[in-house]
């Protein structure tokens, strides 16, 4: 059950949850129950920048997460700020080559 919460998996955390055998007030299952809700509202925070396409609120997020690196959520949203960023620096690259949409303003 310790092992679960250090490692700040989702899955871990819900499947000892529902093998615990103990008090539902036992304090290790109320700071589970606790770091399982913080965990669920970031992942919801992450598809919403995912989904919004706000890279400054994605760079912040995705920078932020302290919880399990292989969340598949985690992972996907670092894709997507991977190629936001790429594709933001084409733009701008392209934005301020000569021949790009500057160059063909002048």
């Amino acid at each position: 059950f310790d092992a679960a919460t250090a490692a700040g998996s989702s899955r871990a955390i819900r499947s000892a949850l529902q093998c615990w055998e103990y008090c539902d007030d036992d304090m290790r299952a109320v700071r589970a129950r606790l770091l399982l809700r913080n965990i669920e509202n970031q992942r919801i925070h992450l598809l919403q920048a995912v989904e919004d396409l706000d890279g400054g609120k994605l760079r912040a997020l995705v920078a932020s997460w302290t919880f399990d690196p292989k969340d598949d959520v985690y992972t996907a949203a670092c894709a997507t700020l991977r190629r936001y960023e790429a594709a933001t620096a084409e733009l701008h690259s392209l934005i301020q080559s000569p021949t790009g949409l500057l160059g063909l303003a002048t």
